[in-house]
């Protein structure tokens, strides 16, 4: 037979409002967003908790972890309902005033679950609630120069990085022509070309680098028989780790031997006592 479940008494509003205030003692742990073994554990020790305190100062009976769990989440149901309704009346058209649906309780609700409820507010879209432009951020750019010959730059503390690196390129761009103030002739000045690698002759090459040929020879020569000897070291610990597991190998095999013959030298001495 199942067991019959009673139904309790309703919860007051004083009793909601203890619900609420001690879910948001809880409040990180009950509304945390993992949901693996070790986390609902806890969630459950903390909705256990939250019943023997909330059971303390109770008014129309004893109630469960359980109990308070479904309750709470009706709350959140309800508030979001109601939020979402005023939302809605807000943007109709005609009809008269509207009367809020949302309670002081559903208000200490969307306080705790602000994430959940509210969104960013949109200060420029027709879809917010109150369109409200807030003051300007853009900063004007123009500023008044005298007029020179010289070119100027004009370089804010934000863009000083910018700046230098545009000055560099415009630099660049401008380095092969030069205007000659006065006259119609211009100067130009041709890149010098980049000077290709060439491979040297033994009879050009200079005497510094003839006498480090040996010692560069001598030095390669080295590093080459030193990586050898770790090849060969590196050969030697191998065979060795070989050697070592095929010894024990043979002392597993040993162990093995002797223990069958103390089990058949146990069973012999069996049969004979029975005999």
């Amino acid at each position: 037979m199942e067991k019959e479940i009673k139904r309790c008494a309703n919860f007051t509003s004083r009793e909601k409002d203890i619900l609420l205030s001690l879910v948001q003692k809880y409040f990180k742990c009950l509304e945390n967003k993992k949901n693996n073994a070790v986390f609902n554990k806890q969630k459950q020790e903390c909705w256990e908790k939250l019943a023997w305190e909330f059971n303390s100062s109770q008014t129309s009976g004893f109630r469960t972890g359980m109990q308070l769990k479904s309750l709470y989440e009706q709350m959140k149901k309800l508030a979001k309902q109601h939020k979402s309704d005023e939302k809605l009346e807000v943007f109709k058209t005609g009809g008269g005033n509207y009367t809020s649906k949302v309670t002081s309780q559903d208000e200490k609700v969307l306080s705790m679950l602000e994430e959940n409820f509210f969104t960013i507010p949109n200060n420029f879209d027709s879809n917010a609630a109150e369109n409200v432009a807030g003051p300007s951020r853009i900063q004007p750019m123009m500023v008044d120069i005298e007029d020179t010959n010289e070119n100027i730059m004009v370089i804010y503390e934000e863009d000083e990085e910018e700046a230098f690196l545009e000055n560099e390129i415009n630099l660049k761009r401008t380095e092969h022509k030069k205007e000659i103030k006065g006259t119609d002739q211009t100067e130009t000045i041709e890149e010098e070309p980049v000077p290709k690698k060439q491979k040297l002759d033994d009879a050009k090459t200079p005497q510094k680098y003839k006498k480090s040929m040996p010692s560069l020879i001598k030095n390669r020569l080295e590093i080459s028989e030193k990586k050898l000897n770790i090849l060969k070291i590196m050969e030697e610990t191998e065979k060795e780790n070989l050697r070592g597991k095929k010894i024990d190998n043979e002392i597993k095999e040993i162990i093995k031997e002797r223990e069958l013959l103390e089990l058949k030298i146990k069973k012999i001495k069996f049969n004979e006592l029975n005999a």
